[in-house]
């Protein structure tokens, strides 16, 4: 169902990107920097263990499934993939390139939902620290992808870059 719902979603942005941006004044570089922090948040969340955007599900452990979909969510409909879709969707005035757009991020959903499939099993039989501990892990690298998007949308502002130390 949240693989149909992504796609649904991914489809209408990716089609209406250039219009969105449009209507709601938005450069691609501030696009950037919005969706690199609300990502960076994300996997903050993941490092310490607080999981955003969910109802607190009590003092047991969180089941395979809530712990798969926490996992899922920065691939499904994250910051990143919107944002993704709708700088590339915008990039061209063509129809043919945003449906390009919109069947690569198609693709991606129903690989991840491969993925899902068998992660679920193998999960299944891993211990739950383990899951927390690759949680954690994961949540260290989608950090740097979110500090790493914020930074490439502050230097299209304008904002210069001192990778030299200078």
């Amino acid at each position: 169902m949240s693989s149909s719902a992504a796609v649904l979603v991914g489809l209408v942005t990716g089609i209406a990107s250039p219009w969105l941006l449009d209507l709601f004044h938005i450069s691609t570089p501030a696009l950037q920097v919005a969706g690199g922090v609300i990502f960076f948040i994300y996997a903050v969340g993941l490092v310490l263990g607080v999981h955003l955007g969910t109802e607190a599900s009590g003092p047991d452990a969180p089941d395979l499934v809530s712990g798969v979909r926490q996992l899922l969510m920065p691939y499904v409909v994250s910051p990143l993939a919107m944002t993704a879709v709708l700088i590339e969707g915008a990039a061209r005035d063509s129809w043919t390139w945003r449906s390009t757009v919109v069947g690569a991020y198609v693709t991606v959903i129903v690989i991840d939902l491969l993925c899902v499939v068998v992660l679920a099993r193998i999960l299944s039989r891993t211990h739950h620290a383990t899951i927390e501990l690759l949680g954690r892990l994961l949540g260290l690298l989608l950090a740097a992808v979110g500090v790493d998007l914020v930074l490439d949308g502050l230097t299209s502002l304008g904002v210069p870059a001192d990778r030299d130390g200078h």
